[in-house]
């Protein structure tokens, strides 16, 4: 087989990957709602400005089959082996981690060892391996439960398949969001959160909220990327079609 032949045959494989659904994640806007921000690509035009000016990059892709067919790809032609990773079932894009372990990409899901409530000083040891075994991965890849239109923030809960650590410790971050979670504000998006009684709104107690990569200030008020978590941020802002 030459290699047209076999980049063909590779990209028929990640066509036919199978749809599932995507994991449950808030209620998109009700048009009412929407109507008095502008439509659904006037949020997403003011997302990927707003980005911009947090130093992130971004694209618009027009479904999550090309979504996943590019994402694949991309990394295979930057030479990523490796990538740390939310569960399959958390991510917005059917079939992503399978095209990446088409494409002979390893996908790592991370979960600490856990320990009981008093941590042993083995425990320790055992979670400084792990974390050692994983340090050197330089892309994480997440899905997003909502984003911010006004500021470019994502809004990322934490918990089971969704690590933490994904957004955190590699260098690159990379956002899968679905387009129709893009919300004028966080104001906005609190308010269509059920709220049944005696639970809490937030479906997690771990929520983190991203506006651009890392950076801090030193001193005298230079900015520095990454010195606390990704110095780079790519958002892929995916349609429904």
């Amino acid at each position: 087989m030459n290699a047209p032949d076999g980049r063909a045959a590779i990209m028929a494989r990640l066509a036919a990957l199978p749809a599932v659904a995507p994991p449950a994640s808030p209620a998109a806007p009700s048009p009412a709602a929407s109507a008095a921000y502008g439509d659904a690509g006037s949020l997403s035009q003011q997302f990927v400005q707003a980005l911009e000016r947090a130093h992130a990059t971004w694209e618009l892709v027009e479904s999550p089959v090309v979504a996943r067919m590019m994402l694949a790809t991309r990394l295979q032609e930057q030479g990523v082996k490796r990538v740390l990773s939310w569960a399959a079932s958390q991510l917005p894009v059917a079939g992503a981690l399978e095209a990446l372990e088409v494409l002979g990409i390893e996908v790592i899901t991370p979960a600490l060892p856990l320990a009981d409530v008093r941590l042993r000083p083995q425990d320790l040891e055992v979670r400084r391996r792990y974390l050692l075994g994983i340090e050197g991965v330089t892309v994480g890849l997440t899905g997003a439960n909502a984003a911010l239109a006004a500021t470019g923030t994502l809004l990322l809960q934490h918990g089971p398949g969704r690590p933490l650590l994904v957004s955190q410790l590699p260098r690159r971050h990379i956002a899968l969001l679905a387009a129709s979670r893009i919300e004028p504000s966080l104001e906005s998006w609190l308010a269509k959160l059920p709220r049944a009684a005696g639970r809490p709104a937030l479906a997690s107690p771990i929520t983190t909220l991203l506006t651009g990569p890392s950076r801090s200030d030193d001193i005298e008020a230079t900015p520095a990327f990454g010195v606390h978590g990704p110095g780079k941020l790519h958002v892929m802002v995916i349609g429904e079609g």
